[in-house]
């Protein structure tokens, strides 16, 4: 359980509330990153929700943005996750 969110794990949570997807959705997103973290397994579930394709072409261009500044931050974010445990050992 984290008791502290990372810098990291802050941007992805401001990141999520400005994404164009339900605000269930959203709140369990934040949630799990408040409560346990975050994790590759919930990376990977949110990307998925990025990558759905519209027919509009507005909407697809939307989603990309999010899709990429997501990508950005969750590589920013396994880069610190790295860093840490190096210092460990």
């Amino acid at each position: 359980m984290a008791n502290r969110n990372t810098p990291e794990e802050r941007q992805i949570m401001k990141l999520i509330e400005e994404m164009p997807v339900p605000a269930e959705t959203k709140t369990t997103w934040d949630e799990r990153i408040r409560k346990y973290g975050m994790n590759q397994e919930l990376a990977e579930e949110i990307r998925q929700k990025l990558n759905l394709d519209s027919d509009d072409e507005a909407e697809t261009a939307r989603l990309a943005r999010f899709a990429t500044e997501f990508a950005r931050l969750v590589k920013r974010w396994q880069f610190a996750e790295q860093s840490r445990n190096f210092r460990k050992r």
